[in-house]
C-alpha cells in the first residue's frame, strides 16, 4: 500500500508537466499570448473567426463560399479591415477552389475531391486572412499571431502558411496535438512600423482539411526592437523520461501483488 501510494505520487508529479493544454472543444480561443495582455486597445487587437457567416453567401459546389468581414471571436475589435476570404478574391474571384469552405455546420472545410481527380487542387486549403493592425504611434515594431485550430480528429498537421505582405519576418511555427486528436497551429510575425497591412495565405496539398477556428492576436510596441512571445511548444507535451519510468514501475508492481 505504502509502495502503491509512493509511485502514485511520483506519477502525478512526473506528469504534473503536461498539464495547461487545452482539450479540443475549449480551445476555440487557443493560447493567449504570454508577451502582452490579450485584448482590443489602442495597440493591441484580438479577433477570430469559431462560427463562419453563412447567410447571403452564394453556394460553390456543396459549401457556401468563404468571404466574412465580421469576425465573432472577440469584442470592440480595434483591428479593421478583417476579413477571411478563399481563392484569390472571395466572392469576386474564388478560383482555383471550386468548393465553398463555409460547411453546413458553420466551420471551415475545403472540400473533398470526387468530381474531378485530375484537379485535387480544386478542393485543397487556399485562403487568405487580412487586417490593419491598431497603433497609438509611429515607428516600433508590429507582432501578428495567428492559430489555428482543427475540427476534432483532424490534426490538418500539412497546412501551410505565408505571410504576403512585405516586410514581415516569421519568428515561430508551431504545431502540436491536442485531445480529440485536434490539430494546433501557432504562427508569429514581425515588422518595424506602426499600423501595418498584414495578409497571411493559407493552403495545403491535401484536400478534406476542417477547420474549428482562427485566431488572430496583434501587438505594436514602441521599443527599438520587436515583442515576440516566450512560448515554444503548443499541444500536449509528450510524457518525460521520467513519467515514463514512474509507470512501468506501477505496473511492476501491480503484476507482483497478482503474483
Amino acid at each position: 500500500m505504502i509502495l502503491n501510494r509512493v509511485i502514485t505520487a511520483a506519477v502525478l508529479a512526473a506528469l504534473a508537466s503536461t498539464a495547461g493544454y487545452r482539450q479540443s472543444l475549449a480551445a476555440t480561443t487557443g493560447y493567449e499570448p504570454d508577451a502582452w495582455t490579450r485584448g482590443n486597445t489602442v495597440d493591441s487587437s484580438y479577433f477570430g473567426w469559431d462560427v463562419i457567416e453563412r447567410a447571403g453567401l452564394p453556394t460553390l459546389g456543396s459549401g457556401r463560399l468563404l468571404d466574412d468581414s465580421t469576425p465573432d471571436l472577440g469584442t470592440g475589435i480595434t483591428a479593421t479591415g478583417t476579413r477571411i476570404y478563399q481563392g484569390a478574391n472571395g466572392i469576386a474571384d474564388p478560383s482555383p477552389t471550386l468548393y465553398g469552405h463555409v460547411s453546413a455546420s458553420m466551420n471551415y472545410y475545403s472540400g473533398a475531391n470526387f468530381t474531378d481527380p485530375t484537379a485535387p487542387q480544386i478542393h485543397f486549403a487556399n485562403d487568405t486572412i487580412t487586417a490593419t493592425t491598431p497603433a497609438s504611434g509611429a515607428g516600433g515594431f508590429t507582432t501578428v499571431v495567428l492559430q489555428v485550430l482543427g475540427q476534432p480528429d483532424n490534426t490538418i498537421s500539412d497546412l501551410n502558411f505565408e505571410m504576403t505582405s512585405a516586410g514581415w519576418t516569421k519568428q515561430k511555427s508551431l504545431y502540436g496535438i491536442l485531445d480529440g486528436p485536434t490539430g494546433l497551429f501557432w504562427q508569429e510575425w514581425t515588422a518595424p512600423g506602426a499600423g501595418l497591412n498584414f495578409a497571411i495565405h493559407m493552403t495545403s496539398p491535401t484536400d478534406s482539411r476542417a477547420i474549428d477556428s482562427f485566431v488572430i492576436d496583434t501587438f505594436w510596441t514602441s521599443a527599438a526592437s520587436p515583442t515576440v512571445n516566450a512560448r515554444t511548444s503548443v499541444g500536449i507535451p509528450e510524457p518525460t523520461a521520467g513519467a515514463l519510468a514512474c509507470l512501468a514501475a506501477l505496473g511492476a508492481a501491480a503484476r507482483r501483488r497478482r503474483a
